[in-house]
């Protein structure tokens, strides 16, 4: 799922882990990933910024969503819960606004969840479903 700025894109798997990337648009493809490899106008790099350890959901992650303002993503789990995760830089800032773009320019490296430049807390656990919950979204 994109941010509503274009700038961060989410993704979750069988893995049991919500993935953050930070896209930079004409970046020098020097590290991330190369969206548009076959191209040499086009030039994408994203890095890895945030991820849930997958202890954080017991079964795999079917969905995710954000929120408008960018801080917050909803994530529909197999096991029957939905959770809200908070996304909050990991690095300390002079006040508390956290930017989209903030994570943009940042070098990834490695995707330790020690290294990375953001982090994923689980802000609530929504339950009430019988079973699997395959999708979220906001309004």
């Amino acid at each position: 799922a994109w941010s509503a700025s274009g700038n961060l894109l989410a993704s979750c798997g069988q893995d049991r882990c919500v993935v953050v990337y930070a896209v930079e648009y004409g970046a020098s493809l020097k590290g991330g990933v190369d969206a548009d490899a076959h191209s040499k106008e086009s030039s994408v790099r994203m890095n890895v910024v945030a991820r849930t350890s997958p202890s954080v959901f017991s079964r795999a992650v079917r969905c995710v969503a954000w929120h408008p303002n960018a801080r917050m993503l909803a994530a529909a789990c197999f096991d029957a819960t939905v959770a809200l995760l908070e996304l909050s830089s990991a690095r300390p800032r002079g006040d508390d606004q956290m930017q989209c773009d903030e994570f943009a320019d940042l070098d990834g490296g490695d995707d330790r969840e020690d290294t990375l430049a953001a982090r994923l807390r689980v802000g609530a656990t929504l339950e009430g479903h019988e079973s699997e919950v395959k999708g979220v979204a906001f309004s």
